[in-house]
């Protein structure tokens, strides 16, 4: 297995831009990087309880702050995979490997996930485990909303 050295990608949303990196076998979010100050409607009930606390515990720390109507991070801050750091970023569930995107010399866009397809066999398997990452949707909650409401109509 040889050392591949990940470039930086990038996630956008509404208004915010953040940037991370593969370090190791952690996905990290760099100093500088911005975070959405509102979640969306929702967010209690659709996002991993162990996500808005890493969210809600950063906000605490002071890692992130409140600048100019966004949080910045004030640090590097290490996640075990894209989805929790894009889900702390645009304060919503987010596909990570889907989101978090670099631009190539020639202006394509590829994403974290292709990346990671792309280098598997350089990186080690805690890395590549992550295109395996359950894909965490919204979608769900309302249909089974819609249901009850349709049986009980």
């Amino acid at each position: 297995m040889t050392d591949v050295k990940s470039p930086m990608f990038q996630l956008e949303s509404v208004g915010v831009k953040a940037t991370a990196q593969l370090r190791g076998n952690q996905f990290v979010v760099l100093k500088g990087s911005q975070a959405r100050v509102e979640v969306v409607d929702g967010y209690e009930k659709n996002v991993t309880t162990a996500y808005q606390l890493r969210r809600s515990t950063l906000i605490d720390q002071g890692t992130l702050q409140l600048a100019d109507g966004v949080y910045v991070f004030t640090d590097d801050v290490a996640f075990d995979a894209p989805t929790p750091a894009g889900i702390v970023v645009a304060g919503r569930n987010n596909g990570g490997p889907r989101n978090w995107r670099r631009v190539l010399d020639s202006g394509q866009q590829q994403t974290y996930g292709q990346w990671l397809q792309e280098n598997r066999t350089h990186l080690p398997p805690s890395v590549t485990a992550q295109l395996l990452e359950p894909v965490v949707t919204t979608w769900q909650p309302f249909v089974r909303e819609l249901a009850r409401t349709l049986l009980e109509y």
